[in-house]
């Protein structure tokens, strides 16, 4: 039997009925099916296409999030976890950073009082080149 693409008006009722009731609303604009119901399936009772069924489902109720233990919700959920992840480390990078820029500031003050004061030659401290003489061979 071949598969329709466009649901018809009286369809949209019926299927919306059997969505509604095979369907979980997850928030966010999510849904999942009970177990045992998919896109697929509803589409076979109904004699439409797999994609016309997951149109009217997105439609209707919105987007598909895979039930736990299914390949998709373990990419998803590995996806959630390393978003959080770099969350946490974007953080601790920019805490470090202003870390830093706080000791090169005071690097740079000391430097500044090593060399007022005479107590030492900062030129190493500062990361600028010594002007050391090579030893000469003769």
């Amino acid at each position: 039997m071949k598969r329709r693409r466009t649901i018809s008006h009286a369809d949209v009722i019926k299927i919306g009925r059997v969505l509604e009731e095979r369907l979980k609303l997850l928030g966010d604009g999510f849904v999942a099916y009970l177990d045992g119901w998919s896109d697929l399936r509803i589409g076979t009772d109904f004699g439409y296409s797999q994609q016309a069924i997951g149109n009217l489902r997105m439609e209707l109720y919105g987007r598909l999030r895979a039930h736990r233990g299914s390949a998709s919700f373990d990419v998803e959920e590995r996806i959630s976890d390393l978003e959080a992840r770099i969350v946490q480390l974007t953080t601790i990078i920019n805490s470090q950073a202003s870390e830093l820029h706080a000791l090169q500031i005071l690097h740079g003050r000391l430097c500044d009082t090593l060399a007022i004061n005479r107590i030492a030659d900062v030129k190493h401290l500062r990361g600028e080149q010594l002007n050391l003489q090579q030893p000469t061979h003769g």
